[in-house]
């Protein structure tokens, strides 16, 4: 797993604004329990690509997962009715 951080990582280092790379390495940290850092890289990836439900959905478990209940609602309350 430390291998896939530093693959996204790389990715990111050469466009920072590469959903995949974003978005899969907020999977990656959340799938770590490293919830505070997903949750960063899943509102990153929002900012990307507003539209991407998964993003939204990612923002909000990490959220839940960290006890941040309104949060996580919130995420859940904005995220596109359809992508």
């Amino acid at each position: 797993t430390e291998a896939a951080l530093d693959y996204y990582l790389s990715g990111i280092r050469c466009s920072s604004t590469n959903f995949p790379c974003v978005f899969n390495l907020a999977c990656v940290y959340a799938n770590l329990q490293k919830h505070a850092n997903a949750l960063k890289w899943f509102n990153i990836a929002i900012k990307i690509d507003p539209n991407s439900m998964d993003a939204y959905y990612g923002s909000a478990l990490s959220s839940f997962k960290m006890k941040r209940f309104q949060e996580a609602f919130d995420n859940l309350k904005n995220m596109p009715a359809t992508a």
